[in-house]
């Protein structure tokens, strides 16, 4: 399925509607627009309390986008803002990572909600999730996951999160399939924190420390 105004994996936004605040959100409204996002995550405190709301599905037409990347510190990219996809979908995310912290977000401390995603994200390091591939001090919060995920890398590969690290997980249901080696889970890989109402549909496949909701607990 491919829909209208599918995403070239190229162009990128040159700015977002919106201001950013709660009442007047940057608004999403297309592949550019989350390249845009990616591009200009760059900085720790970058996006901290700012808001983004999609305001229609946006097909990436089988291409990647990643936004923020792993380590997050030091100024690298990291997520702190507040994600609300408006119940709306992203479809044809294929991603391939080659490190660490895959996913549609690599690193979220900040808050992504009411979003579906669906596509195929596959790695071969450590913290890959079809959604989010370190959450760390952030919230998943009402999002549904249509990806299969597949990492031959060490561990913590999730369906949704490769890795919560005092993380909330929220009302998520994941319809994917996930195979890893250690640490796999239905929800999350390796998690500590919070899973609440949350329901695995998908297959998990794994070596070592495999569940239907997280398969190790982070400490």
């Amino acid at each position: 399925l491919t829909m209208e105004n599918a995403w070239d994996g190229v162009s990128v936004s040159e700015s977002l509607a919106g201001s950013g605040t709660a009442e007047d959100p940057y608004l999403i409204q297309s592949g550019a627009d989350l390249a845009y996002l990616d591009q200009h995550a760059t900085a720790i405190e970058n996006f901290k309390g700012v808001y983004f709301k999609m305001t229609r599905s946006i097909d990436l037409n089988g291409h990647s986008v990643k936004i923020g990347e792993y380590p997050g510190w030091g100024g690298r990219k990291i997520f702190f803002g507040i994600f609300d996809g408006n119940n709306c979908s992203i479809i044809n995310l294929n991603m391939t990572e080659s490190g660490m912290g895959g996913g549609l977000f690599a690193v979220v401390s900040g808050t992504v909600k009411n979003l579906s995603v669906y596509g195929k994200v596959t790695g071969n390091d450590m913290m890959v999730g079809g959604i989010v591939g370190w959450l760390f001090n952030g919230t998943l919060e009402n999002c549904n996951g249509y990806v299969d995920v597949i990492s031959s890398g060490a561990g913590e590969t999730g369906a949704l999160v490769g890795t919560s690290e005092n993380g909330k997980i929220i009302n998520c249901v994941n319809y994917g399939s996930v195979i890893g080696v250690d640490s796999v889970g239905g929800i999350a890989g390796k998690a500590s924190g919070t899973i609440e109402n949350c329901v695995n549909n998908g297959t998990v496949n794994g070596c070592y420390n495999v569940g239907g909701i997280y398969g190790s607990q982070h400490h």
